[in-house]
């Protein structure tokens, strides 16, 4: 199953919209989500109070969201599981810095996600890997977990997967997110490219909407850098007692893709420098053209301020007493004028 583009759901009111796969969480919704993923048998949705972890089969496969804990009893669940009960409060605890870590057998996951493709602030979403099942928490909703679900739910057949191998597919699925901000990010710049090269009048502002999208090339480049460390600490020897070499090899190539996601980070920022040279290139343009004109203006006033200067000097010759003289050298400067206007389209300078 390949995880496809973020798609956002919703009337933009921040109500759950509904879909076939059921009712997505609001922002700040408490809800727990369970499924069970049954390779030999149905996938289905389970009531929190018939969680029970001994009970899972050979291909089954247990996955908890929980989203918000406000109005959710989080240790009754994890008592479910088997986590002890000591362990719990440090093992939900978000930190807001992706992670990963052992602890008394259950391996903690903390990764970075974007709600819309335009949040600066990533949502941090704890994961717990245990035998057989999996347990994601975050305090909003998070989009990319719902469209996963819709997508794995029947007939999926991910029950023959191992608990860390179906956290890898959780996990691909989180690096969407970060390529639909870097989507929305290029199309913003060709955007900009486009009304550049139509005309540099109707963008002024155009500055500060490169600066604003540097600085965010530059936000998800740190948010999203921590995590090829992470992908590579759950691929290492070291959690090999709570891995296998199939959810070893998941993250491997999780790891490869987070270094393809920040060349794609790097070529955008590429592109952005492109946009910034043709800002530049535009700019030196418009400067040139008012040059051009302001010369052009001086070559044509030239001759006049040269002739009233003649006729303005301190002396009084003979032909000045022609009543018909300031006439003349009015038409005078008028032919000279034309003639530069004319001199100048021909050569194309204007």
């Amino acid at each position: 199953m390949e995880p496809p583009g973020v798609h956002q759901h919703g009337d933009g009111n921040g109500e759950a919209s509904v879909t076939d796969g059921g009712v997505r969480a609001t922002a700040g919704e408490a809800r727990v989500q369970v499924t069970l993923f049954d390779a030999e048998g149905e996938d289905r949705d389970l009531d929190v109070r018939e969680v029970d972890a001994a009970a899972l089969g050979e291909h089954q496969l247990l996955w908890i969201d929980l989203v918000g804990t406000a109005d959710v009893d989080v240790a009754a669940v994890l008592d479910r599981l088997g986590v002890p009960r000591d362990a719990q409060p440090y093992l939900l605890q978000a930190t807001g810095e992706p992670s990963a870590d052992d602890h008394a057998g259950t391996l903690r996951v903390e990764v970075a996600a974007l709600v819309r493709p335009d949040d600066c602030e990533p949502v941090s979403i704890v994961c717990l890997v245990g035998n057989a099942w999996v347990v994601t928490s975050h305090t909003d909703a998070v989009p990319f977990l719902d469209d996963f679900r819709e997508r794995a739910s029947g007939g999926s057949e991910l029950g023959v997967l191992d608990a860390p191998s179906f956290l890898a597919r959780v996990l691909e699925w989180q690096l969407t997110t970060y390529n639909a901000a870097i989507e929305a990010i290029v199309e913003r710049i060709d955007e900009l490219d486009q009304g550049l090269l139509v005309s540099l009048k109707r963008h002024t502002d155009l500055l500060p909407q490169l600066v604003a999208l540097r600085r965010r090339i530059a936000q998800l480049r740190m948010q999203l850098a921590p995590h090829r460390e992470v992908f590579a600490r759950l691929a290492s020897p070291e959690l090999d007692h709570v891995s296998s070499a199939q959810s070893s090899e998941a993250f491997r190539a999780l790891s490869r893709q987070v270094a393809d996601v920040i060349a794609t980070i790097e070529d955008t920022r590429e592109m952005l420098l492109g946009s910034f040279d043709i800002l530049m290139s535009r700019t030196g343009q418009r400067t040139n053209d008012v040059m051009k004109v302001l010369t052009i203006a001086s070559v044509v006033i030239l001759p006049s301020t040269l002739i009233a200067g003649v006729l303005g000097m301190n002396f009084h010759p003979a032909f000045f007493d022609s009543p018909n003289l300031f006439w003349a050298a009015i038409g005078l400067m008028g032919l000279l004028i034309c003639a530069t206007l004319v001199a100048a389209r021909r050569m194309r300078w204007i």
